[in-house]
């Protein structure tokens, strides 16, 4: 599933503090705070993402071309990367905010109360195979566009 939560809904729009953003479906480390910035879209964004998170293809939904991005370890859907960031490497990660989770710098080392345990044991989810932040977020009922 490759949908996305409301724009501005998102609480990590607000978050300033020294960190890094995790997949939420299975904590691979995604960015560093020091590349998010505000877009004005309602959507967390990012100018950069680490070497190797994501893994890249080319999506013709809403009949225009853009470039879908999901996380490299476990294939969950986060978001598009656009080629008008207002940094020097001209991109915008737009991220699905429901798909982050952030770990302050100086508690980085784990995540408290988090636990990444395939969701199919932990839930005894309906949905066959892989799953992605957007069906656990419909799992408890979240507004999904």
């Amino acid at each position: 599933n490759e949908g996305t939560e409301r724009p501005f809904s998102s609480d990590l729009l607000r978050e300033n503090r020294k960190g890094f953003y995790h997949c939420a479906n299975c904590g691979n480390k995604l960015f560093a705070s020091t590349s998010k910035f505000d877009s004005g879209t309602g959507w967390p964004s990012f100018s950069e993402a680490l070497p190797g998170a994501f893994k890249t293809k080319i999506d013709y939904k809403f009949g225009m071309k853009r470039t879908e991005y999901h996380c490299a370890k476990c294939g969950a859907h986060h978001g598009h990367v656009f080629n008008d960031g207002p940094t020097k490497s001209g991109k915008r990660f737009c991220n699905n905010g429901l798909c982050l989770i952030f770990t302050n710098l100086f508690n980085s080392s784990s995540m408290p109360g988090i636990f990444f345990i395939p969701s199919m044991q932990v839930l005894n989810a309906p949905w066959p195979g892989k799953t992605t932040c957007v069906e656990i977020s419909k799992f408890f009922g979240l507004f999904i566009l």
